[in-house]
């Protein structure tokens, strides 16, 4: 249907976007904007996932289970407001119940890197923190910019973010690393 993507009709950028967000809520995270926004004053419980690509804006609605599910509603290229408030209202939709695991499958994507990625972000970001460092600091110490150092702490865009440049900023808040080899079962 034109204007209504699915997952798999979107950008590489979108999907991998798409998959971290999906990660981080079903970790109980809490995003926010511009990511995520709560359109609970809408319908309650409902949220949009934010993705911008050179197609243009890609909006995804959703509600989330707690523990259990993200039950995704509605994905739509943003063109209007006014759009986005009257299609949000079209609950006859059928919901479409996936998990952070069935996405990574569908897209071809391996859930581990994308949850190691994620564990290491975090690390970044306390530690950053715990030593009173601003992002703007720590960008000047590796040679990137500040805005930089804000995409990789958020945790959206691990496709874009390879372990060699995640290590190396662990490297620079002080930290020291050993990769132990494990074979896959």
């Amino acid at each position: 249907m034109p204007g209504n993507p699915s997952l798999h009709e979107c950008s590489k950028e979108v999907q991998g976007e798409f998959l971290d967000a999906a990660s981080l809520l079903e970790q109980g995270k809490v995003l926010s904007m511009p990511l995520s926004r709560n359109l609970s004053s809408i319908f309650h419980g409902l949220h949009e996932l934010r993705f911008k690509d050179r197609g243009g804006q890609v909006r995804f609605f959703y509600f989330i289970k707690k523990g259990d599910a993200i039950y995704l509603l509605h994905a739509m290229k943003k063109k209007t407001r006014e759009l986005i408030l009257r299609r949000s209202r079209r609950f006859e939709m059928a919901w479409k119940e996936t998990s952070f695991e069935k996405l990574a499958k569908s897209l071809g994507v391996n859930p581990a890197e994308v949850r190691e990625k994620q564990k290491l972000i975090e690390l970044i970001a306390e530690a950053r923190k715990d030593k009173g460092i601003s992002q703007a600091i720590l960008a000047k110490k590796l040679g990137v910019s500040q805005g930089r150092i804000a995409q990789i702490e958020s945790g959206v865009g691990t496709a874009k973010v390879s372990f060699d440049v995640l290590l190396n900023v662990l490297r620079e808040l002080g930290f020291d690393f050993k990769i132990v080899p494990k074979r896959v079962a």
